[in-house]
């Protein structure tokens, strides 16, 4: 509440109207009593993105935009739309899996935020040429294993071990626990990412 500068009825109307999941309000118990916990980067993230809309949306329109969709197909022609890291997502992906959308090329919406989510991470950390070829061949590696997956619901751990880069799924907001010898490169909120892209691809339509 400090940070985000809303109210705790604000934080709760919110929660009750399902703009932020019920399953990111865990109680605990404490020294005090029984407290609230929340998964911090997710849950802050998420906040920003109500405030940001709030008052162009009524909350109902709202709970449809933060709802995941990640089924929903997207074309390649409106990632790539995006900028740089949309036709680095879509590059990324090659030709894997595509939709048959009238004989247009595409993917889930899930599937399109995991690539563009390390594709982002990949711009923002100006990570060298050589470690994004290895983000780029990890992406074709796993993405064809994410069919049937609900991504929404899960967070994306990026590794390195033994000299390679890997990906771990995890259910929820839950952090994944390796031994000193892995080095984590980056957690993906997969439910997020595909809310932004959700926001991004509406904007482009509204264009």
């Amino acid at each position: 509440l400090s940070i985000t500068g809303i109210s705790y009825g604000q934080l709760y109307r919110w929660k009750r109207e399902g703009l932020i999941p019920e399953e990111w309000f865990n109680k605990q118990s404490s020294f005090t009593g029984q407290e609230t916990f929340f998964p911090r980067e997710e849950v802050l993230a998420r906040i920003s993105s109500i405030i940001a809309m709030k008052d162009s949306h009524s909350l109902e329109e709202l709970a449809s935009i933060l709802s995941s969709g990640e089924d929903a197909p997207v074309s390649a022609e409106a990632i790539r739309r995006l900028g740089p890291t949309g036709k680095a997502a879509v590059d990324a992906l090659g030709t894997y899996s595509a939709i048959d959308a009238g004989g247009t090329q595409g993917w889930r919406l899930a599937e399109v935020a995991f690539s563009y989510g390390l594709m982002d991470y990949a711009f923002t950390a100006e990570l060298s040429a050589p470690i994004r070829k290895e983000l780029v061949a990890l992406i074709r590696g796993f993405a064809p294993a994410l069919g049937g997956l609900k991504l929404g619901a899960m967070t994306c751990t990026v590794f390195r071990a033994s000299g390679s880069l890997h990906a771990a799924l995890s259910r929820g907001t839950e952090t994944v626990e390796f031994d000193p010898l892995v080095i984590v490169i980056v957690r993906l909120p997969l439910g997020e990412i595909i809310n932004t892209l959700k926001k991004n691809l509406t904007g482009e339509k509204e264009k």
